[in-house]
């Protein structure tokens, strides 16, 4: 386990090195010989060239340059979001990142994602997490560390604290600051007011934002003909010549209180919470219309 964290691996001279600590240590920069004592935090400037800080079992290399050069490199696009200070510029060759209210400025050298992705506020605070898309992968980086933390392919949806990505024939969700893989599945999922989604013929619900876990039992058994759309589960009861009779659960209500109703497809829906008026029904995509 780390023993300390510095708030960047490329800087400039007259931007301040952040090194925090939540035990004491000396940390020794073995480029000057320059020893610092940090228990919390300490904020110090270093000369241009190449800094390795390094205690027992850890060393950090830090670049610093003079001034910022854009070194002839093509401009790519940039990046600014209104719910977060920092704005990103990618070339080429290299990533530089400014933030906007405490002026940081950071530069990353071979990351230059095509699309870059915000994600909503952490516990009060601007997320340090953002989503990078290249042409080949995924990834989410940490703005103030200046690591990749996490990279994938098959991006279903991220968040300021998960992932959900398809691997083989796998949909994994992983939590990127625990570290932890939360569940993986094959079967069906759907986003309404929780990730529902089908592991061994059960259906789950998650919720996404504290990473808890239900299972839905009253649904029954889920199988491939049933259908998992949004917060509603279609359950295929009897596949007629010409229609089809599903068990209709309406998943939004929460798990105390689901409701249930039959309904034929796609002429017209049998019962509707009691109530026997039959609806006219051309097909399955307009069953929404009555939910």
């Amino acid at each position: 386990m780390a023993k300390f964290t510095v708030n960047t691996h490329h800087a400039y001279l007259n931007n301040d090195i952040v090194i925090k600590s939540e035990e004491k240590v000396v940390i020794t920069d073995k480029s000057t010989g320059i020893e610092y004592m940090v228990h919390g935090e300490v904020v110090t400037h270093l000369c241009a060239g190449k800094h390795i800080l390094s205690v027992e079992g850890q060393e950090e290399e830090i670049i610093i340059e003079d001034a910022i050069k854009l070194g002839g490199s093509i401009v790519k696009n940039a990046f600014i979001f209104d719910n977060n200070p920092w704005i990103f510029v990618t070339t080429k060759d290299r990533l530089y990142a400014t933030n906007i209210d405490t002026k940081e400025e950071k530069v990353e050298y071979n990351i230059t994602p095509e699309e870059i992705e915000s994600f909503e506020r952490y516990y009060g605070n601007p997320c340090e997490y953002f989503l990078f898309r290249t042409s080949q992968d995924y990834s989410i980086y940490n703005v103030l560390n200046g690591k990749r933390v996490f990279s994938f392919t098959n991006h279903i949806y991220s968040d300021n604290h998960l992932v959900i990505y398809k691997k083989d024939n796998s949909i994994i969700v992983y939590d990127y600051r625990s570290e932890i893989i939360i569940t993986t599945f094959e079967g069906q999922y759907s986003f309404g007011n929780k990730f529902y989604f089908v592991k061994d013929d059960k259906l789950y619900g998650l919720n996404l934002r504290t990473n808890y876990i239900n299972s839905i039992d009253c649904v029954g058994s889920v199988k491939e003909d049933d259908m998992l759309i949004d917060n509603h589960l279609l359950k295929l009861e009897n596949d007629f010549v010409r229609e089809k009779k599903y068990i209709y659960f309406n998943l939004g209500n929460g798990e105390s209180n689901i409701s249930q109703t039959d309904i034929l497809l796609p002429y017209y829906i049998h019962s509707w919470g009691g109530n026997k008026t039959s609806y006219s029904q051309k097909c399955i995509e307009e069953y929404r219309q009555f939910c």
